[in-house]
């Protein structure tokens, strides 16, 4: 699938367009949803894609503590990846 050789090359946001454009037009053109599995991986790409934000928030959060901190831990939360250093 398009959507995961996108993801293969490090190119989140064209995975991201490619899954809207077939949503889209599998909405406009035939009035469906797409496959499980096409939307579980849309999913997962969102959940990376939220995980190298709290990469990224955990690191402001070593200058200043408390945010951070708990920034991260809310992402932590909502994604399923490992955001240890």
């Amino acid at each position: 699938m398009l959507m995961g050789l996108y993801m293969a090359s490090g190119r989140r946001d064209l995975a991201l367009q490619q899954y809207e454009m077939l949503r889209d037009y599998l909405q406009r053109e035939l009035n469906i949803t797409p496959e499980p599995e096409t939307s579980a991986l849309h999913h997962d790409i969102l959940d990376r894609l939220a995980c190298n934000v709290g990469r990224k928030v955990s690191a402001v959060g070593d200058q200043s503590a408390n945010l951070g901190e708990t920034a991260a831990f809310n992402v932590r939360a909502t994604c399923r990846c490992d955001l240890s250093p």
